[in-house]
């Protein structure tokens, strides 16, 4: 039996496209390596947010509650400024009866004081 005469070019060509398909694969290893790379890269990034995330989530509360307290107060003050403005206006009130009543007296002691005691 004898070999086909295109034998040897063909086992060339299929050495050839062999080598290119070697080429091929290496540079597709290279190009994996380096997407593994970046993938780490992001990946690293990622969990840093992550933690940054939980960080902040956790200040957020601290100072949620703690906004929550300060309008708790604030609430409590107002009840007492409410209830000293109540108070005060009590006391104008008071005021003004108290001193309509000391200008009856001025009035009362000035007209007596043009009249003879005991008239």
């Amino acid at each position: 039996m004898t070999p086909a005469p295109d034998l040897d070019r063909r086992v060339k060509r299929n050495q050839h496209d062999i080598e290119d398909l070697y080429l091929l694969l290496d540079e597709t290893k290279e190009q994996l390596n380096e997407t593994n790379t970046t993938v780490s890269r992001i990946d690293a990034t990622q969990q840093e947010h992550s933690a940054t995330l939980a960080r902040h989530s956790a200040i957020l509360d601290e100072h949620t509650a703690k906004l929550d307290e300060h309008s708790a107060i604030l609430q409590s003050h107002s009840a007492k400024l409410d209830s000293l403005t109540a108070t005060v206006n009590e006391h104008s009130i008071k005021l003004d009866d108290h001193g309509g009543k000391l200008d009856e007296i001025l009035t009362i002691l000035r007209n007596g004081r043009d009249t003879p005691h005991g008239a």
